[in-house]
This record gives structure tokens, C-alpha cells and sequence, in this order.
């Protein structure tokens, strides 16, 4: 790594973003990502655990599986994930829906729209939300009960005790992080953090046989868009030989 001004290195996280277009994970890439995002949530030495490590892992595992866009990420509120967080024993909730002003969309001229909707949240990610979430509350980086508009996803520094060092995670900060996770991981050609979604997207399609309809629903996203990720395969095709026969 190259030195900086003062005599500081560089850090892995601020490699330079990935030049190719997004595109699906390989699955060889997924596994050593996963394994990266648990190793780093396991105790130190002292018995803790890493704060950044939990909130990655959340995100991660949540966007992976949800299809999200990474500043839909960002504007995710605490209290929209919880079904009664005054309860004594909080659950997270399996559906989740993302409001108009947190999505993508136009917002100004004739033809505004926006990708407001429905997201699913697997067990997986919802037990690393919780794992990310009890961390959070026990040392007090997010008020308990949340507050409508109280960021899911929180950057702690400086005075965070008086609640002047809490601040919602931006995108730069999240894009350098999951930068820094593939080095960890080991990654010869790092992937877009968008790569999670279109990663997503695709194996959903699979899993829809090509429901174009259902994926615009999953993805919310216009049925135009969906048909990026339609992807027949020759085996698909060479199956439809004798189905298609008039003899």
C-alpha cells in the first residue's frame, strides 16, 4: 500500500470502486463474502464484538436478499423493521415496506414515479438484524424505542452519548466498508455494492421461471426493467424441443 501525506497508509477500504458494469455474484464470491461477514462477527479476546462487523453483516445479508438499492439502505428507519419494539420481546418483521421517500424515483415533471414497496426479509437477515439491532440498543447508539425516524443503519463517532455523534450511515461510508469487506474476503475483481441486487434479481427470476410480472413486483421495478435479468439458458430451450412438437 502506498503512503499518504504524514506518513499515513492508505486503507483497503478506499480502493478504487470496480470499473465494470454490475453484474451477479459468482457463487464461489458469495460464499467467501458470507464467510467473512460471520468470521468478523465473532468475539475478540475481551468477548466483544465488532459494532461495524454486526452492521455489515445486517446490511449485507438484508440487501442480498431483498433486492435493495444501496441508498434505500441508508434511509431505512429502525422502527420499520420491528412489529412492536415496546414489547418485551421484539420481532422483527419478514415483510417490509419501503415508503415513496425513501425509494428511487422522479419526483418532479409530468411522469413521477417511484419504486415504493414491499420487501421480503429472510430468516437469515433478520437474525443478523436482531444480532445488529440488541448491539445497538445495549450500548445505546439507538433509542429504545426507536423513534419514527430514527435511522436503522447508524454511524457512531464522537460524542455519541449526548446523541450529537449519531448520524445516519451515508452511502460513501457504506460504499467504502463493503469495498474493504471483499479485500478482506479476498476478492480478485470487487463487485459493485448494486451488484447485490442485481445479484438478487437474477436468482429470483430463476426462482419465478422467468415471471417477468412477479420479479417487476419483487424488484419493484417497471416490467421494462425486469427484462434485464431474464435469462434463458440453452437447456431451457432444448427442453421446449418436444414440448413444442405437433407430432
Amino acid at each position: 500500500m502506498k503512503a499518504t501525506g504524514k506518513g499515513r497508509r492508505r486503507r483497503p477500504g478506499r480502493l478504487e470502486r470496480p470499473r465494470q458494469p454490475p453484474r451477479s455474484i459468482l457463487p464461489a464470491d458469495r460464499k467467501r463474502i458470507v464467510r467473512e461477514l460471520n468470521l468478523r462477527c465473532r468475539p475478540g479476546e475481551r468477548g466483544t464484538v465488532s459494532f461495524a462487523a454486526l452492521r455489515m453483516r445486517a446490511i449485507v445479508l438484508l440487501t442480498g436478499g431483498a433486492a435493495l438499492r444501496i441508498a434505500e439502505v441508508c434511509k431505512l428507519d429502525a422502527h420499520q423493521v420491528l412489529e412492536d419494539a415496546k414489547a418485551p420481546r421484539w420481532k422483527l418483521r419478514s415483510l417490509v415496506y419501503v415508503r415513496p421517500e425513501q425509494s428511487k424515483g422522479r419526483r418532479v415533471g409530468d411522469e413521477q414515479w417511484d419504486s415504493a414497496g414491499t420487501i421480503l426479509v429472510s430468516d437469515v437477515a433478520r437474525s443478523a438484524l436482531r444480532a445488529y439491532l440488541a448491539e445497538a440498543k445495549r450500548r445505546g447508539y439507538i433509542a429504545w424505542p426507536p423513534k419514527k425516524g430514527e435511522p436503522l443503519f447508524v454511524a457512531v463517532r464522537g460524542n455519541w452519548r449526548s446523541g450529537n455523534g449519531r448520524h445516519r450511515l451515508s452511502v460513501r461510508t457504506l460504499q467504502q466498508q463493503w469495498m474493504l469487506l471483499q479485500h478482506r474476503a479476498g476478492l480478485d475483481t470487487p463487485y459493485h455494492f448494486h451488484c447485490l441486487r442485481h445479484d438478487a434479481m437474477t436468482r429470483a427470476c430463476e426462482a419465478l421461471n422467468n415471471n417477468v410480472k412477479a420479479l417487476a413486483i419483487f424488484g419493484r421495478c417497471s416490467v421494462q426493467t425486469a427484462l434485464r435479468y431474464v435469462h434463458v439458458s440453452p437447456q431451457q430451450l432444448i427442453a421446449l424441443r418436444n414440448q413444442l412438437s405437433l407430432g
